[in-house]
Formats: structure tokens, C-alpha cells, sequence
């Protein structure tokens, strides 16, 4: 099992090549500058309640460079906001509007 790091979602986030995992409440900018690249799927996983405010890149090399199993996600796409993977699933809202 190989070891990963886990990356905190609340206020200005940095350039990362780890996931980043958001708790219920979380608030989170991507500015311009910045750049989540994961090199696997989920670059970033919600819990509920969570908006992320995007003007950077977040990409993954695999699947869902957002993901979420909650109803109450908000994802802010700003226009210098750029979110791609290069296989399935930008954003993946598992399960919404099946509770």
C-alpha cells in the first residue's frame, strides 16, 4: 500500500500534487496562480456544506477532479477557472438526489 498525503480545503488553497479533502463547513479559493494536479482519481473530495471558488487549474490525469457524495456542494467555476481530466468525470456528484 503506497502512502498519500492529504491536503486542507478551508481558505486560500496551494499548488498541490496531493488530494485535497474538504470537511462539512469548508470554504475554499483556488487562486489564479494555483494549481491542483493529481496524478489519480478525486483531486478533491467534499463532505456537505462545502463551496469551492475556482480561478485556477484542478486537474487529475485520471477520473472525477471533483468529487462528491454530498447534496450541498457548491463549485464556483470562475472565468480563469479550468477544471479537466484526462479520462472521465470532471465533477462527480455520486448519489445526489438519491437521499
Amino acid at each position: 500500500m503506497g502512502s498519500f498525503a492529504w491536503a486542507a480545503c478551508d481558505g486560500e488553497l496551494s499548488s498541490t500534487t496531493s488530494n485535497t479533502s474538504c470537511d462539512s463547513g469548508d470554504s475554499a479559493t483556488i487562486n489564479s496562480d494555483v494549481t491542483l494536479n493529481r496524478n489519480d482519481d478525486h483531486t478533491i473530495n467534499t463532505a456537505d456544506n462545502v463551496t469551492i471558488t475556482n480561478y485556477g487549474d484542478i486537474l487529475s490525469n485520471y477520473n472525477e477532479a471533483v468529487n462528491s457524495d454530498d447534496d450541498n456542494v457548491t463549485i464556483n467555476n470562475k472565468s480563469t477557472g479550468f477544471i479537466r481530466t484526462k479520462k472521465s468525470r470532471a465533477i462527480w456528484l455520486d448519489g445526489v438526489g438519491d437521499k
